[in-house]
């Protein structure tokens, strides 16, 4: 069974039972300086294992740049 979600501004089909870790991970981001937010809040990079994704979640990743 999958769920879909708005990624990015764009539909996106996703297994039910995945979660912000298994997105960033499907998406090869691993590793990478990534925000994220659900539905316009931004989740902790601790949260992402406990925050399981939903029916319509609109989720929007971007890169973190630091300035120097």
């Amino acid at each position: 069974m999958t769920i879909e979600i708005i990624l990015n501004g764009e539909a996106c089909s996703l297994p039910k039972e995945h979660n912000l870790q298994d997105l960033i991970e499907t998406l090869g981001l691993s590793g990478q300086a990534v925000l994220i937010s659900v539905n316009l809040q931004l989740i902790s990079h601790r949260q992402w294992k406990q925050r399981q994704l939903k029916q319509q979640d609109r989720v929007d990743i971007v890169h973190a740049i630091g300035a120097g």
